[in-house]
């Protein structure tokens, strides 16, 4: 078990618990002089701001033929979706 905590300037820091595949893994995923903690950044995304991208549909309307081609690849699907379950 490996046990990493990081500080950087004036930030709070807390410490975690990997197991030594996690562990090998993420230092596999790292670039150059990068630290565990851009690493993760850089790996795992910030979750999507729902209400942010509502505004920019509502502000970039889709044209008709962007429209018909998306209900067209759904209407193609042989199962729903099973994403958020």
């Amino acid at each position: 078990m490996y046990v990493y905590v990081y500080m950087e300037d004036s930030m709070a820091s807390k410490t975690i618990m990997v197991d030594l595949e996690a562990y090998k893994r993420l230092n596999d995923a790292r670039t150059t002089n990068e630290s565990f903690s851009q690493a993760i950044r850089r790996i795992v995304r910030a979750p999507i701001d729902l209400r942010d991208l509502e505004r920019c549909f509502f502000k970039h309307r889709f044209s008709r033929k962007a429209v018909s081609a998306v209900e067209r690849q759904i209407s193609r699907r042989h199962r729903p979706s099973k994403r958020g379950r």
